[in-house]
């Protein structure tokens, strides 16, 4: 099985999360500060810079955290 990269990853959990707050791309560009074309780029699968990534989880209310390899996660990543 191929393994996704973690930055595909980071951009999944991160549209999952626009997606829920139920927020337009107006919105959220307006609250993170970043252009409508650049949410516009999140929302439709380009991978965010890290910039990006932590101004989109800052307006949502979310942080971006690195959690140890190995901490309660088998070999793809899951929760155990």
């Amino acid at each position: 099985m191929l393994q996704e990269p973690k930055s595909s990853l980071l951009a999944m959990q991160l549209r999952r999360a626009v997606s829920a707050s139920g927020l337009t791309g107006r919105q959220l560009a307006h609250m993170s500060g970043l252009p409508d074309s650049t949410i516009s780029r999140l929302k439709y699968g380009n991978l965010p810079t890290v910039a990006t990534a932590e101004r989109v989880a800052g307006a949502l209310g979310l942080d971006i955290q690195l959690v140890p390899r190995g901490r309660g996660r088998g070999k793809e990543g899951r929760q155990r």
